[in-house]
């Protein structure tokens, strides 16, 4: 049906369209009968496409919940005076012949639209309709319009208001004029148009966000181990070395090299902090990506992404493989696309067992197409990341300055003063949290209102929602918030986050759950309530959002809600209940909420400590027991205020697990691909879980000085030392330049003492003699220590050649048999 077109140019749908029969329009719009909320979707495209021909460009919204009141669409345009006006639209698919029920059913939608307001959330402000737009997706008479108006004549008072009645014919020739693409269901241009607005629509409503910076990225490939060991015999250490440099400094990059690195059969890993812009990111390259497809469009087969988020997957769609197959496949309904590129955002919400299943199908249905990439994201958290250990990695990176700055003049648009003032303290403010999309939102919202710098990410976080709850406003509709005063909703979202997500373990809820919730909290209150307005007041916050569940609009939101609970609940709680706290420091999908916990005491107290090593202590595996010891240091970041003397106490223990973590990593590593690796690949990950929970400011003065004690201490400790120079390694551009030559210079020459002691520490030290040249190179490191670490680097390799190689690459004497066994233990499988 559609002519093919040259590379380049946009097809014109009101021209194809002509030739399409009217029978066929009509048929297309009777199709959605019971089907309304997705005839909604349609709708809402040809009404923006109407605004933005009009010279206007605002949100159409389709209203839901509380917000809806008898509107199912919002159509709102800003007048020459500078306030808000807005036309409402009420949707019916079908035939209305008469029928006395429904032309008083229509009659009633249309009397509540003309009477109440509604708040539009772009503004907050309320703002009342001058237009009615009644839709109707099938036959109606003009005396069945007589009917409908009626009744509500008298009702609606004459000039403030319009009414328009579309049948079937008016709806037709909207659509011709306004989206024509409507008609053609099976148009491959249609369907990749519609998937972009719906990403567009996700971007402003979910995400909050009507612009885009993009975010720099680290790189780290990840080197197979298979092919590491063939290039052994080819004589290649140095361009073996290169690569894993590659993986242990990795590679700065930006949007669009990104956007184009998903070449055939990739598994890649986005990871980055809570609030990092990790989703923005993967829905802004899949808008990229299918609009660079709609011009490329012809009657074939069409390979495009597929994006889904991991809490999306029901029960159903893993009982088996061919229910996850087929909620991939009808991500766009179409038999001529195929997929090229499958991303599951949010991996890390789900729970474990879960998590694995989706990780598993993903992994099959990747197996099973020779061009599919497979793409996760998750928080930079590693009891999930390790489970995607060969998965190259993409870190988001929180935005230079410069990038920051561009971030506040797009958001801020023509508030200068604002701008000016934060630009000028983006620099301090990188020290109390990193620069991340969220963090930079939430920190306008608390400019604009508070006029202060929040001290931590916690401080953050309760400033922003202590002003969404309305605690630093006048609202300008005070019979919706005449009872809900900023404590009782904040008491609300407490309990809702604590008794429906984290006491059930899940980041959903359906909608039933939650007006039951509602239902229940209501009759407790010792004030009467109508449940109406407080949903309305509840969604306004803009905290949960509602579709076919009720979800935090962020994950981090929830977590904060839940470490409230418990911050002004802890001292009523029993001991079980307490625990409940201690326990979820292990947990991947509520860790968060125990550091905002600390966050918001601000510092972490020996009896905090007492019952984290206790509960620590009771876990089944040393590596676990380990890891969360070095996690501590993760944990005093939110706990900045800890007294010194205490927070030096727990860097000094927690700092000495770097040596048995790496014994850890190796372990597992070697259990995963069935053989021996070199030592050196599993420090890499030590390496960077050091940057990771030793690197904030808040840590800087206790660490140095626990390091100057270190290696000015006459008994030196192999386990001190690791930490030592992985710290030093991460952060030698912190620190001035002549304490770091001084402390540079004693880490230089214990190293050298230690490698004398006995064969494990001579191993060691040629680790981390590697590590801090591969560290080096990447700026300007002080050349004197550069180039003592490349003499001390040549020495071990003259007097140790084989233990230097062993190391880094797999002896080639081995090669063949460690490669048969693997391919054995494979066949076994």
């Amino acid at each position: 049906m559609l002519a093919k077109l040259k590379k380049g140019k946009l097809m014109n749908y009101k021209e194809i369209i002509k030739n399409l029969k009217h029978d066929v329009k009509k048929s297309k719009i009777v199709s959605f009968q019971g089907k309304e909320r997705d005839f909604q979707k349609h709708l809402q495209i040809a009404f923006q496409n109407m605004l933005k021909q009009t010279g206007y460009d605002h949100e159409v919204e389709i209203l839901q919940g509380p917000n809806e009141k008898g509107k199912d669409l919002l159509i709102p345009y800003k007048t020459p005076f500078g306030d808000y006006k807005a036309a409402g639209v009420v949707v019916k698919v079908g035939d209305v012949k008469g029928s006395a029920s429904k032309d008083n059913e229509i009659a009633m939608q249309i009397l509540q639209c003309s009477e109440l307001e509604v708040s539009y959330k772009n503004t907050g402000k309320p703002i009342k309709l001058d237009k009615i737009y009644v839709v109707i997706g099938g036959t109606i008479s003009n005396q069945g319009k007589e009917h409908i108006l009626k009744p509500i004549k008298k009702l609606v008072k004459k000039g403030e208001i319009s009414i328009e009645i579309w049948g079937m014919e008016d709806v037709i020739g909207f659509f011709e004029k306004h989206y024509p693409e409507f008609f053609l269901s099976e148009s491959m241009k249609s369907l990749i148009t519609s998937k972009v607005e719906k990403i567009k629509h996700i971007l402003k409503t979910d995400k909050e966000l009507n612009y885009f910076i993009e975010p720099t990225l680290k790189r780290r490939k990840k080197t197979d181990k298979i092919e590491l060991i063939k290039k052994q015999t080819k004589n290649s250490e140095k361009e073996f070395l290169q690569e894993l440099n590659e993986e242990l400094i990795g590679e700065n990059i930006n949007f669009q090299k990104f956007c184009s690195s998903f070449t055939s059969k990739q598994k890649i890993m986005i990871i980055g902090e809570a609030g990092s812009g990790k989703s923005v990111l993967l829905f802004k390259a899949v808008e990229q990506m299918l609009l660079k497809k709609i011009n490329e469009i012809e009657e074939t087969d069409l390979e495009l992404p597929v994006i889904l988020n991991a809490i999306d997957f029901e029960e159903k769609d893993l009982k088996e493989f061919n229910f996850f197959k087929k909620k991939i496949d009808s991500f766009y309904s179409n038999s001529k696309v195929k997929l090229n590129i499958l991303i599951i955002d949010g991996i890390d919400e789900v729970k474990a067992d879960k998590r694995n299943k989706i990780k598993q199908y993903a992994e099959y249905y990747q197996s099973n197409e020779p061009h599919v990439s497979l793409v996760f994201s998750s928080r930079n958290n590693i009891s999930v990341v390790e489970h995607f250990e060969d998965y190259n990695k993409y870190e988001v990176l929180p935005y230079e300055v410069s990038k920051a700055i561009d971030f506040l003049r797009n958001a801020l648009l023509k508030e200068k003063n604002i701008i000016d003032y934060l630009s000028s303290k983006l620099e301090e403010l990188e020290t109390n949290f990193p620069l991340y999309p969220l963090s930079l939102k939430l920190l306008i919202k608390i400019i604009k209102h508070k006029k202060e710098i929040p001290a931590s990410i916690t401080e953050l976080y309760n400033n922003y929602i202590e002003i969404v709850l309305g605690k630093y406003d006048v609202t300008k509709t005070p019979e919706v918030d005449k009872f809900f005063q900023p404590h009782i909703k904040e008491d609300f979202f407490k309990k809702l986050a604590y008794h429906e997500y984290f006491l059930k373990n899940r980041s959903k809820v359906s909608i039933d759950e939650f007006n039951a919730f509602i239902d229940d909290y209501i009759s407790k209150q010792s004030i009467e309530i109508d449940k109406d307005k407080f949903k309305e007041s509840i969604f306004r916050t803009g905290l949960l959002l509602e579709k076919e569940e009720v979800t935090f609009s962020h994950k981090s939101f929830l977590d904060f809600f839940i470490s409230n609970y418990f911050f002004n609940n802890i001292m009523d709680f029993i001991e079980e209940e307490r625990n409940q706290l201690y326990e979820i420091y292990t947990n991947s999908e509520w860790e968060d909420v125990f550091l905002f916990f600390i966050g918001l005491k601000k510092k972490i107290s020996k009896g905090d400590l007492y019952l984290l090593k206790k509960h620590i202590n009771n876990q089944d595996s040393d590596f676990v027991k380990h890891f969360h010891y070095y996690f501590l240091g993760k944990v005093l970041q939110y706990g900045w205020l800890t007294d010194y003397d205490l927070k030096y106490e727990v860097i000094s223990e927690s700092s000495q697990y770097a040596l048995s973590l790496r014994e850890d990593f190796q372990n597992l590593f070697e259990q995963q691909i069935g053989m021996k690796i070199p030592e050196f690949i599993p420090s890499i990950i030590v390496f960077h879980l050091t940057d990771l929970f030793y690197s904030s400011e808040f840590l800087k003065k206790e660490i140095l000085t626990l390091i100057k004690n270190d290696l000015t201490n006459k008994d030196l400790d192999m386990r001190r030392l690791t930490f030592d120079a992985f710290y030093l390694a991460n952060n030698y551009e912190k620190i001035e330049s002549d304490f770091l030559k001084a402390l540079m210079d004693k880490l230089i020459e214990n190293i050298k003492v230690l490698s004398t002691k006995n064969s494990e520490y001579l191993k060691n030290s040629i680790i981390l003699t590697l590590f801090l040249k591969f560290s080096s190179e990447r700026n300007n490191m002080i050349e004197e220590v550069k180039d003592s670490i490349n003499l001390l680097i040549e020495d071990f390799k003259r007097k140790f050649p084989d233990l230097f190689r062993s190391l880094i690459t797999y002896k080639k004497s081995n090669y063949l048999k460690e490669v048969h066994k693997l391919h054995s233990k494979k066949r076994k499988k």
